[in-house]
């Protein structure tokens, strides 16, 4: 197996979509899991702005996250989570392994 991507997903949510927007991600997750190359998936939200999330992905390699998102483009959930937010969501794609860390042990 390969070492992996992390992907980052930041979104800014007009506040009267919240609901909707959550709801929305997490009804997907389930059909996210049988996409080649998944890892894991997490929703985060800001502790200073409820308006702010953050999506992080794992997947095996970047091309599989590529194929997914084309994927919910196709489907028309990706307009339907554009059409919450205050701007285009920033994404970010990581590689793995890290460059450094730190855990308590």
């Amino acid at each position: 197996m390969s070492e992996g991507v992390t992907v980052t997903v930041t979104w800014t949510i007009k506040p009267d979509r919240r609901e909707q927007f959550e709801k929305s991600l997490r009804g997907m997750f389930p059909e996210s899991r049988l996409h080649p190359g998944f890892r894991s998936i997490r929703l985060l939200q800001s502790a200073t702005d409820p308006n702010d999330y953050v999506l992080i992905e794992e997947w095996d390699m970047v091309q599989n996250f590529h194929a997914y998102a084309k994927f919910r483009e196709g489907t028309g959930d990706t307009q339907a989570l554009l059409s919450m937010t205050v701007s285009y969501p920033q994404v970010g794609i990581w590689s793995h392994p890290p460059l450094a860390e730190a855990a308590k042990v």
